[in-house]
Parts: structure tokens; C-alpha cells; sequence
């Protein structure tokens, strides 16, 4: 049985699908964070995997307390014979569940011309995701690769006081962007 473990590192932009409702967040999108990644595959056929992810990023963002997204899922990945040996591209798509939350945090307001501190309370949040992915591998022994993976994760299925109207976050995370590096080892 064939199988790979591996490890990524990079950042990752969230989208946010902007609350509108009176005293929620001015719309903004949060700024780039970490992410890590560690995955694990088992062969199904030659070129093709599932297997388990799980991820940890952070999402920071002006004004607002930073969010933490602990994410995992299923993933199917699948090698495109396109490019020459050392080289591999992979093709992955899968679902997942996201676990969202954010420390309560001080922010300024203003009620009836003055400036007054309010503390917003610590939220939390889920949502399920759609993660797709292009990797560039290059191996570097028999067991061990190098990847580049360019990532987008499709965000639905909201629930939660953070994703509730009014909440003073930044509403849906409903797109997210992320490029990582990373090593596997395959057996």
C-alpha cells in the first residue's frame, strides 16, 4: 500500500462577505496570516489519493480582534502526468469543516459625539469549506518532495454567533485565497 504524509507552510487571504446591519464592522477584508497544513494520503489507483487534512490559520484584520480557523476535511488528490520527471503537478479538491474564533477585544466608538471604549465580547463560529488546489512537487530523493501549493477554499454553510448579523466581525469568511510550501513523504 502507497501512502504520504506532509507538511505546509505559507499565508492565506480571506474574503468576507460584508455584514451591512447598523453597528457591525465598517466592510473591510482581513489581511494575510499563517497558515500551517498537515495532510496525509493513501493510494486508490497510480495518481490517485484520499486522505485526511487538517489546518490551523490565522486571520488578522484592522480593528478587529484576529480570528483563528482550525479546519479539517477529506481531500482527493490527483497526479496530472504533464510535466517530466522530477517534477509532479497534483490536482486537489475536497470538503471540510472550519471551527472560527476570536478573543474579545477593546475598539472605540462613538455614541452622540463621544468617544467611548467598548469591549466586544469573544465569538466563535463554523462553517464547512470547499477546498481546491493546484501543488508543483519536485522529488528530492526517493521519499521525499519538495511542493508549492497554490489553494482557494469556497466557504458556505455559516453558523455561529460571529456569522450572526451585527456581530462586529467582519462578516462571511466566504473566499479564501492561500500559497504554501511545504515537504512529503511518500512510501
Amino acid at each position: 500500500m502507497r501512502w504520504d504524509i506532509g507538511a505546509e507552510v505559507g499565508g492565506m487571504k480571506r474574503f468576507s462577505a460584508h455584514d451591512t446591519t447598523p453597528g457591525s464592522s465598517t466592510a473591510r477584508d482581513p489581511d494575510v496570516g499563517p497558515v500551517l497544513t498537515i495532510q496525509g494520503h493513501l493510494a486508490l489507483a497510480p495518481m490517485i489519493r484520499a486522505g485526511l487534512y487538517v489546518a490551523e490559520d490565522v486571520s488578522p484584520a484592522t480593528g478587529v480582534a484576529a480570528r483563528s480557523f482550525s479546519e479539517s476535511g477529506l481531500e482527493l488528490k490527483v497526479t496530472l502526468p504533464l510535466l517530466p520527471l522530477p517534477w509532479r503537478l497534483s490536482l486537489i479538491a475536497g470538503t471540510g469543516y472550519a471551527y472560527v474564533s476570536a478573543p474579545s477585544y477593546r475598539v472605540t466608538v462613538l455614541s452622540h459625539g463621544d468617544r467611548a471604549s467598548v469591549v466586544r465580547v469573544a465569538e466563535h463560529g463554523g462553517m464547512f469549506e470547499l477546498p481546491v488546489g493546484l501543488a508543483l512537487g519536485r522529488r528530492l530523493t526517493s521519499s521525499w518532495i519538495l511542493l508549492a501549493e497554490l489553494s482557494a477554499r469556497l466557504g458556505v454553510g455559516f453558523f455561529g454567533p460571529m456569522y450572526d448579523p451585527g456581530s462586529g466581525f467582519l462578516g462571511r469568511d466566504s473566499f479564501a485565497l492561500s500559497l504554501a510550501i511545504g515537504v512529503s513523504f511518500e512510501r
